[in-house]
């Protein structure tokens, strides 16, 4: 017979004896609920905090970044203009993000 075929075979049979094994393991295990929340407004919140969490860390890398970018620039009026542009954009990015959670948080409680 062919290698290739003869390899196929093989590679199969070891294949359908590792998936049989581990569904014995599965089905003998008992799985935890890996999120922490048992309904689905507290998971809500949560992946809100989350982004939020990431949104203000962005946003204050973002503002740093641009204070290092206009403390560099030395005099260079381009360079001033970008380094305000980062530091504006940064801060309108926060308010937005503040504004959306405020809204989401009005909404969530007329909803519950």
């Amino acid at each position: 017979m062919n290698k290739l075929f003869l390899k196929t075979i093989l590679l199969s049979i070891v294949m359908i004896i590792t998936f049989f094994s581990m569904s014995i393991n599965i089905q003998a295990a008992q799985v935890d609920n890996p999120i922490s929340t048992s309904n689905f407004n507290d998971l809500v919140e949560g992946i809100l905090d989350w982004v939020l969490g990431i949104a203000g860390s962005v946003a204050l890398l973002m503002i740093i970044a641009g204070g290092v970018m206009y403390a560099t620039a030395a005099g260079n009026e381009e360079k001033l203009k970008a380094a305000k542009k980062v530091i504006s954009y940064a801060i309108l990015g926060v308010v937005i993000v503040i504004l959306s959670y405020s809204i989401i948080k009005v909404l969530h409680g007329i909803l519950t």
